[in-house]
Parts: C-alpha cells; structure tokens; sequence
C-alpha cells in the first residue's frame, strides 16, 4: 500500500491520486465492517492506511497535500467512525508540529475526530 501510494504521489498528477485515495477509502469501508463482525482492533490496518493516505496525498502544489489528507481523514471517520479516536490523537499531536499558517485544514479534521 505504502510503495504504491509514493509511486501514485511522485509520478502522477491529480486524477490518480484522487482515484487511490478513493481505493483507500473502500478498503477502510471493507475492514472496518469486517472488523465489527469479528470485534477486532483496528489499530494494524489503520496505521498502515493512514501512512499510505499521507504519501498519497503529498503534492507540490501549497497547502494541496494538506488539504487532500484531511479530506481523506473527514471521509474515513465518516465511513469508520471508530477511526476518529485515533485520528482525534494524530491531529492533536499534529498541530503542535506544523505552523499555524499551514495548520488550517488539519484544525478542520481535527474538530470532526473531536465531535466524533
């Protein structure tokens, strides 16, 4: 998952990064379903997933990567809202680390994993 996602992020434009987001989103839907049914922990695939999402998301565009990632973080406690816990944790320790002037859509996916 993660090799793909540095190949989609370095090597292609918009379209297909957008696409394997879109392909991560599904496979969240699909273990977060599976997991309820079998009442396991979520904390394996979803750090892999959220590292993937990371590199995936990453653009030379300014503030674009930042963007794309929260999005992707705002539909994933969406489709498996027993992924805001540890999104909720990621984020508060995030904003510590990025300036304030690029922590503008981290803030935004941190106040869903709050509300969560």
């Amino acid at each position: 998952m993660r090799v793909v996602a540095e190949v989609a992020s370095r090597l292609v434009g918009e379209a297909a990064c957008s696409a394997l987001l879109e392909k991560f989103l599904a496979f969240a839907d699909w273990q977060s379903q599976r997991d309820r049914a079998t009442g396991k922990s979520n904390s394996v695939w979803l750090s892999s997933l959220l590292e993937a999402a990371a590199t995936a998301s990453r653009s030379y565009e300014p503030g674009r990567g930042m963007q794309r990632f929260s999005q992707f973080a705002v539909s994933l406690m969406s489709l498996a809202p027993e992924t805001a816990s540890t999104l909720r944790r990621a984020f508060d320790g995030a904003v510590d680390q990025i300036p304030a002037a690029d922590s503008l859509e981290i803030w935004r996916a941190l106040l869903v994993a709050r509300a969560s």
